[in-house]
């Protein structure tokens, strides 16, 4: 019995140190200040400022074929969900 409380404490323990660990290593370090955006301040698109229609007319010359291909899935009740 003492050794299953002890086990419980030292559980505990381990778990309240690593909420204090990983709210102490939540602030991440960026090495370069890419903010605010070069756009402004109120931009919403970010790099999307960049497709220009000259861009959007240049990468119709990449398709070949016209063929298409679908990336997604719907999700269905009979697959696993993890």
């Amino acid at each position: 019995m003492k050794k299953s409380n002890s086990l419980a404490i030292f559980l505990v323990g381990v778990f309240v140190l690593g909420i204090f660990t990983s709210s102490a290593l939540g602030e991440v370090y960026w090495p370069e200040k890419w903010w605010p955006s070069k756009w402004g301040a109120d931009d919403e698109k970010g790099s999307f400022n960049t497709i220009t229609p000259q861009k959007i007319l240049s990468s119709i010359k990449v398709v070949k074929t016209g063929k298409y291909y679908r990336l997604g899935r719907p999700y269905e009740m009979s697959m696993p969900k993890y």
